[in-house]
């Protein structure tokens, strides 16, 4: 800035003089006073377009003058930063959790991720925090040894960290494979966080015919056609298995997808959204949440059936207090010889609970023996067709 005052000072003091020049020189002459008028304004002018131009010029050196104190400033943090980060682990290398080891059994690593539908919530935070520590200084190290940043390589350090590395991978994959991760696949990243584009319909178990959907902005338990059902004190750990599943997941899952694999993002949300989804089923368990269907009507196979269905219904389920068989004749299956395999009849067995009683398709069959002759009645089967509860 003293530049710019000087410069200005120096560029008045030429104004000045030529202003004196002019007028000796056209002093006398009276009738000239317009003329001198126009060639004083026109010097003036010429000199002030001048000045803003040394001004400008300058103000240019200075702005590039205080830009490169800037950048020097900023490099001399970035120095600062780098040098705390380098010291970052010194002294304080973060101990190696069991599943990251060296020489770690893999059957433990399959019987940890089996377990996670009954392990402790905030234990495995803790588990997961201590992964993720150990998982960033074998991160650092590797990345600044191998680019000669400020750690000096080390074979011992770097072939630890690798083998680590490799570990942390192993046991991400084991709870990928392990298909237990049910949050819905269609999902996109909004400014929102992470949404699905299809109707959520998380599977719990296909057996028992559970499953969770989104009604009225809340996950709730549906059957396979997506109306809303209700689970038994019986189904419940199955639903408290994945809802613990999928929460312990994310945890582990969280610090991968966010310093490691971005890619495992989505699947991280999918758990979280799981979770949050049959958590939210749970919370609104309910016999309100399913509508009571007619009692199954009895086929004319029922009256010389029902004794013999109803002792077989007793022995596989429990609370049987009824079965209605709803076949009027055999369902004859034959082999691709057209030879009969066996002949099986339709019904539904009825069990009590606190809710109500429950109807549950199934099916029993007789096995040929050949003659035209077959078998004693067996239960056959279970239909896939969700249970319901009969008015």
């Amino acid at each position: 800035m003293k530049q710019v005052i000087m410069k200005v000072i120096e560029t008045e003091k030429f104004i000045s003089k030529m202003f004196i020049a002019l007028a000796m020189l056209f002093g006398m002459q009276q009738t000239a006073n317009a003329q001198l008028g126009g060639l004083l304004n026109k010097a003036k002018s010429a000199v002030k377009s001048k000045a803003k131009s040394v001004v400008d010029n300058v103000k240019g050196d200075v702005s590039a003058e205080v830009k490169k104190k800037a950048d020097k400033e900023k490099e001399k943090v970035e120095a600062t930063v780098a040098e705390k980060q380098a010291s970052l682990f010194v002294g304080k290398t973060p101990d190696c959790p069991w599943v990251l080891a060296k020489g770690v059994n893999p059957a433990d690593v399959e019987k940890l991720v089996s377990n996670l539908g009954t392990m402790n919530h905030e234990k495995t935070k803790d588990f997961a925090k201590q992964i993720d520590a150990r998982a960033e200084y074998n991160k650092y190290m590797l990345e600044n040894m191998k680019t000669g940043g400020p750690v000096p390589f080390n074979s011992t350090i770097f072939n630890t960290a690798t083998e680590e590395k490799k570990n942390w991978e192993t046991l991400y994959g084991k709870i990928l494979n392990k298909g237990d991760v049910m949050g819905p696949g269609n999902m996109r990243k909004t400014e929102q966080g992470w949404v699905s584009d299809s109707d959520i319909r998380i599977i719990i178990s296909t057996k028992e015919q559970i499953f969770v959907t989104v009604k009225n902005d809340k996950g709730m338990f549906c059957n396979l056609g997506g109306s809303g059902i209700y689970v038994t004190d019986e189904q419940m750990p199955l639903v408290n298995d994945a809802y613990l599943f999928n929460l312990n997941a994310a945890a582990l899952l969280e610090g991968f997808a966010q310093h490691q694999d971005k890619a495992l993002e989505r699947t991280y949300n999918r758990a979280l959204i799981a979770a949050k989804l049959i958590g939210e089923a749970i919370g609104n368990n309910s016999p309100d949440n399913f509508e009571k269907r007619e009692k199954p009507k009895a086929g004319s196979m029922n009256g010389a059936w029902r004794a013999k269905a109803l002792e077989l219904a007793k022995q596989k389920f429990q609370n049987v207090v009824d079965v209605v068989v709803v076949s009027n004749s055999w369902d004859v299956k034959k082999n691709a010889l057209g030879v009969p395999v066996n002949r099986i009849i339709y019904g539904y067995v009825l069990t009590k609970d606190k809710v109500g009683t429950r109807a549950m398709r199934i099916s029993w069959d007789q096995k040929y023996s050949g003659g035209g002759k077959y078998g004693a009645l067996n239960n056959y089967g279970v239909a896939s067709e969700s249970p319901f509860y009969v008015k």
